[in-house]
């Protein structure tokens, strides 16, 4: 017989989550044609999403386990 497989275990997490302020959109559907507005809006979304994560990182008192 061969050498005894241990199973994989995961290991326990803690899971954060954030709610960041709304983005506004233009109630203009015209807008979602406008490759510089969809832009800007979508550069919005991912400042608000990054600046909730880097808050999120500042927070966890280890960096692999906390």
């Amino acid at each position: 017989m061969g050498p005894a497989i241990l199973p994989e275990l995961p290991l326990p997490t803690k899971i954060r989550t954030a709610f960041q302020p709304a983005v506004k959109l233009s109630r203009d559907p015209a807008k979602a044609k406008d490759d510089d507005y969809v832009d800007r809006k979508y550069e919005e979304v991912r400042q608000s999403i990054q600046h909730g994560m880097n808050a999120l990182a500042r927070r966890r008192t280890f960096p692999v386990f906390g």
